[in-house]
């Protein structure tokens, strides 16, 4: 993080205060008095302080899992003294409405985290606290003790806890798909005379989950973009008494980080104060500032993915190319399936940011609702008219989040119904691939008939030669010569004719019977097609075809059925 005035706070002694401290008025507004020690390692136990819902939040239910967190290893990095935080904290007027002072600060060790949380509890000031680990599947850059301190000292209430959990080293994506949305409103009830000495000081607090995406240069020759999906956990707490508010985030968006400091460096150059609901409504914006241009790549990317299956459906196949058309039909349905699982996960994505605005909508119409009913007539956190303006604006980033998951609703149809033909397209290939074969095969079959031709003619010669070639057929004078030879062309001539008219005669008987089965099976559609009845058609073309077995392969027993009696007929 940028860090303009050069600020690195250095290592104080200091003391801080736990939540349930109690307060006394002065000339100088509202202190703290004696605040007693806060046990950073028995976190969350340590908030028995505060009435927290049993229900809602088990206290020993969340120290067990925390236990087991920090055991795991997965969570935080492994130095013990290591932290990586940066803040901005922004001092007001002690009327807590001009800007006063910023000071940005990174630290890189548990007692700057410490000297941090002291200016945190400081009355009339705005603490942001972000922690940023090496991807959303990354450690948290902060160690043990220096966790504990920020979670215990700021008194983090335990459903923040959930939110700390989706981060961390992880195998796969796991306790991703689910939005977390927790608030705890403390108003305590005034004594008789209307103050309220001795009490716990009211607060708000509030967290949750958003998802956001990131846009970066891609080393791809293919896309110029990459665009990925990322988390962000989000934790705030109000003090309306003494106009106090931290916040506390988990791996924000870089848009979100550099606008909050436009924003603060614009409140100090206008001596003003930002309402809290501004930052809410920042961090909604950030989280949805590069969703609609990633949903235009989808769109290209459906819009190519629909035009390559479509042309490979489309496009006849041949039979050196089946194979390959065939991997190329793989490949779509390969690219449809990761296109489909994708647009699922954002379309779940964007419901979770969708459950997270409906749940701060009336999440917040219920603290302004036990705010007005309080006596405690600080415990605002904005006005009527910055309230109204929060839920409208509220309303339409939710109409906006609305949209954009109709809009991959419309791509996940789409790339359904394109998957859809990838069946047809492998039957498709594989007919064609089996076309291809046949040709094949006939070709084949059209060079062994020459083949065979050819040996067919060669044959007798041949046959003639060896019977002429044996020792008692053999003479010696010309007489016997030429006899020999007489004999030798009329024995030729004899098989050669023998041998093509045996095979002219079953070709033609062949051709024949292909003819005449060809000529019933024609016969028989023209009976269908004029309406001659299934059962006349299937007679006569029972008939046919026993006719023409009878002719081709004649039984040795042939049965004629009449009507009323059975005749047999030996052949």
């Amino acid at each position: 993080m940028a860090n303009p005035a050069g600020v690195h706070e250095a290592p104080t002694s200091h003391s801080l205060s736990p939540p349930g401290s109690p307060l006394h008025r002065s000339a100088s507004g509202l202190t703290l008095t004696n605040p007693p020690p806060v046990r950073w390692e028995s976190y969350p136990e340590s908030l028995s302080a505060v009435n927290y819902n049993p229900v809602e939040s088990n206290i020993k239910r969340h120290a067990r899992r925390l236990a087991k967190e920090m055991s795991s290893g997965r969570l935080l990095v492994g130095d013990e003294k290591q932290a990586d935080v940066d803040s901005i904290t922004v001092r007001y007027s002690q009327d807590g409405e001009k800007c006063d002072q910023i000071e940005y600060a990174e630290h890189d060790s548990v007692e700057g985290v410490e000297s941090m949380l002291e200016g945190a509890t400081a009355a009339s000031t705005s603490t942001f606290i972000t922690i940023t680990p090496n991807g959303s599947f990354g450690y948290l850059p902060v160690c043990r003790e220096a966790l504990l301190k920020i979670l215990s000292y700021l008194a983090v209430f335990p459903g923040f806890l959930e939110i700390l959990y989706t981060f961390g080293q992880k195998i796969w994506e796991e306790n991703e798909n689910f939005g977390i949305y927790r608030q705890h409103c403390h108003l305590p009830a005034p004594d008789a005379d209307g103050e309220d000495v001795g009490a716990p000081e009211p607060f708000f607090e509030v967290c949750y989950n958003l998802k956001y995406v990131t846009k970066t240069e891609s080393n791809m020759p293919t896309e110029k973009f990459r665009f990925a999906t990322r988390k962000t956990g989000v934790w705030m707490k109000y003090y309306p008494s003494s106009q106090r508010s931290v916040w506390m985030n988990v791996h924000p968006s870089d848009e979100f980080w550099e606008q909050l400091e436009d924003l603060v460096q614009a409140d100090s150059a206008s001596a003003t104060r930002r309402s809290d609901l501004d930052i809410h409504l920042l961090q909604l914006s950030c989280a949805d500032e590069s969703w609609a241009e990633y949903i235009n790549h989808l769109e290209q990317e459906n819009h190519l993915l629909k035009l390559k299956t479509c042309i490979s459906s489309s496009a006849p196949s041949r039979a050196p190319s089946a194979n390959l058309q065939k991997s190329s039909a793989l490949d779509d349905a390969q690219r449809l399936a990761r296109q489909r699982s994708k647009l699922l996960e954002l379309y779940n994505f964007l419901g979770m940011n969708e459950y997270i605005i409906a749940s701060m909508s009336a999440g917040f119409a219920e603290f302004r609702r036990l705010s007005a009913a309080s006596a405690a007539s600080a415990a605002k956190l904005a006005g009527d008219k910055e309230f109204e303006m929060f839920e409208a604006a509220l309303q339409r980033h939710g109409m906006r989040t609305a949209q954009h998951r109709d809009r991959v609703m419309t791509l996940l149809r789409v790339c359904e119904s394109l998957a859809t033909l990838v069946p047809s397209m492998l039957v498709s290939h594989d007919n064609n691939l089996m076309r291809g074969l046949q040709e094949k095969a006939a070709e084949y079959t059209r060079s062994m008939k020459t083949i065979t031709v050819v040996t067919m003619v060669y044959l007798p010669p041949t046959f003639a030669a060896g019977l002429f070639g044996v020792e008692f057929i053999q003479g010696k004078s010309l007489s016997q010569f030429k006899y020999r030879l007489m004999v030798f062309l009329l024995l030729l001539s004899a098989l050669m004719a023998v041998t093509i008219g045996s095979w002219r005669w079953y070709e033609s008987r062949t051709r024949k019977a292909d003819g005449e089965l060809a000529d019933l099976e024609a016969a028989g559609d023209k009976r269908n097609g004029n309406g001659g009845g299934v059962r006349g058609a299937g007679g006569a073309g029972a008939g046919g075809m026993g006719e023409l077995a009878a002719k081709i392969c004649p039984p040795p027993l042939v049965r004629s059925y009449g009507s009323t009696e059975q005749t047999q007929t030996q052949k």
